[in-house]
């Protein structure tokens, strides 16, 4: 799920990351095996040139998806953060730069789901990280992926919801995020159809024991999840979450 760069027992927690293809980007359907990044704000720029100075084409929307085809040579420092510049591809063929610091990138899909008409793979759309950063990052927004409309549909989650599982978060802008460390991870671990736009997603923590090297779940939440669509993109609203027993 997360890179391994921290020099505490970093050969085991390495060791036990690469056996679960964790440092792997996941490969989405319908993109073969191309390196696949998520629009993780809404009226992203996407701009002609890899700088704030390249003409704005147009404006892109949480969930949206599009094939990394390069990144710039060096990154650049706006704000806090130094990101790289994306070359995107999207679906529908058009293209451009898009500022790092809003493209997510897939991690650990994990499971897959047909809930009413559509198909669904779920995955963990991981952070982008400041090229100035120390350490690893953590921070991921799980989404549930529409593979006919190659769109991302990430989870959304009131803070009254979201107090039932303590082990997600939830962002400012009220997506649920999953976060970790060397030896903790959140998934989503199994989907299930209940009609033709609700599901029950099944969320594990999961902690490795350092005595044997394994993951172990130690939390899971249950969550009761609709397909909304506002017209302008569509997502999926946790209105429910219950804690269940781990294994």
């Amino acid at each position: 799920m997360h890179k391994c760069r921290v020099p505490l027992i970093a050969a085991l927690l390495c060791a036990a990351a690469a056996a679960a293809g964790a440092q792997d980007y996941a490969k989405l359907p319908g993109f073969g095996t191309a390196v696949v990044g998520m629009i993780a704000s809404d009226s992203v720029r996407l701009r002609s040139a890899p700088s704030t100075t390249g003409a704005v084409l147009r404006s892109l929307d949480t969930g949206e998806l599009a094939v990394i085809a390069e990144q710039s040579p060096k990154p650049q420092k706006i704000g806090d953060g130094s990101y790289y510049w994306l070359h995107l591809k999207l679906t529908d063929g058009a293209e451009g730069w898009v500022y790092g610091q809003f493209v997510f990138r897939p991690v650990g899909a994990t499971a897959a789901a047909r809930i009413g008409a559509r198909d669904y793979t779920t995955a963990g759309f991981l952070a982008a990280e400041s090229a100035d950063a120390r350490g690893f990052s953590s921070y991921e927004i799980p989404a549930l992926v529409d593979a006919a409309a190659r769109r991302a549909l990430p989870l959304k989650i009131a803070q009254s919801v979201a107090s039932a599982a303590p082990m997600v978060g939830r962002s400012p802008e009220g997506w649920m995020t999953f976060s970790g460390d060397e030896a903790t991870e959140v998934q989503i671990e199994s989907v299930k159809g209940t009609g033709s736009a609700s599901a029950q997603v099944l969320v594990a923590k999961k902690e490795l024991d350092l005595g044997d090297g394994k993951w172990k779940d130690t939390a899971r939440a249950l969550l009761t999840c609709e397909r909304r669509d506002d017209g302008k993109y569509p997502w999926f609203e946790v209105t429910k979450a219950e804690t269940v027993p781990a294994n």
